[in-house]
């Protein structure tokens, strides 16, 4: 999720799908309720700990900060030098999961069909749409811009800082955390926390009442936002067209990625329920 996030139009929460982890996030996020609150005035901080699955939360977390940490350079430079075969990677990374995602819609229908058709939609839509720059923006600017960029850390297919592209604020951003304004990132942070402890429990909510309505949306936006991973312009194509076998291989290593991934994640879990058995 770390690696992703580092690469414009890639989301984290894309990575947190196919490997299976989506649905423990969105349920970890959504339990910072009033019971939480509770649980955590009154003391009892091993079940709160519990109850919010913190051990789960904080591996997560320091799985992407080292990622970012130690990713950020190497991607950054690969960005710069040959972003055909960044991209040509990522590709092949979305369509193996939009195939592995698409395994998990239980029933098909007209209704899943037009899930999917909605959703295709709104991730084209997104990646046509040109960003703006605001240069002094408010206080609920800045909050709002966060609540909505935070989404796309549990919406597969849209990267936070494309929203913030879109929404002419990630240049004051980045140079907000660059200066170490702290009043900024505070006002952001706080924004970024409302929007996500809010809209979890709409996808919860969602993925609870209807779900392969819910993962056909999803998977439509996964397929729609494609665009974003393909040259931005005719010059950038060309130079790269030179080294199309190395974006060829990127692309094919992107597809094993995911299907090792898979094959770990099923492994996994028959060791996990022969454990289990064994335990019992």
């Amino acid at each position: 999720m770390g690696a992703s996030d580092i690469v414009p139009g890639v989301s984290g929460g894309t990575i947190a799908f196919i490997s299976g982890l989506y649905q423990r996030l969105i349920d970890a996020i959504a339990s910072f309720d009033s019971h939480a609150l509770h649980l955590l005035i009154r003391g009892r901080l091993g079940t709160f700990w519990r109850y919010i699955d913190g051990a789960f939360l904080v591996t997560l977390l320091v799985g992407i900060g080292i990622s970012i940490v130690l990713l950020s350079s190497v991607m950054s430079r690969a960005l710069a030098y040959h972003p055909a075969v960044v991209y040509s990677f990522f590709i092949g990374l979305i369509i193996a999961s939009a195939a592995m995602i698409a395994k998990n819609i239980t029933r098909r229908s007209w209704a899943i069909i037009l899930a999917v058709v909605i959703g295709l939609a709104g991730g084209l839509l997104i990646t046509q749409l040109s960003p703006g720059n605001v240069a002094d923006p408010s206080w609920w600017m800045i909050m709002g811009a966060a609540a909505i960029a935070i989404c796309a850390m549990i919406l597969p297919g849209i990267s936070w800082s494309f929203l913030l592209l879109l929404m002419g604020m990630y240049e004051v951003t980045i140079n907000a955390v660059h200066e170490r304004n702290i009043a900024y990132i505070l006002l952001f942070a706080g924004g970024a926390a409302l929007g996500l402890l809010t809209f979890v429990r709409v996808v919860r909510r969602a993925f609870t009442r209807y779900h392969d309505v819910t993962v056909g949306v999803l998977l439509g936006l996964m397929i729609g936002s494609l665009p974003l991973l393909f040259p931005r312009n005719a010059t950038e194509a060309v130079i790269h067209m030179s080294d199309w076998w190395i974006r060829a291989v990127a692309f094919l290593i992107g597809i094993a990625a995911i299907i090792g991934i898979n094959y770990a994640r099923s492994h996994l879990s028959r060791y996990q329920d022969k454990s289990l058995e064994w335990t019992i």
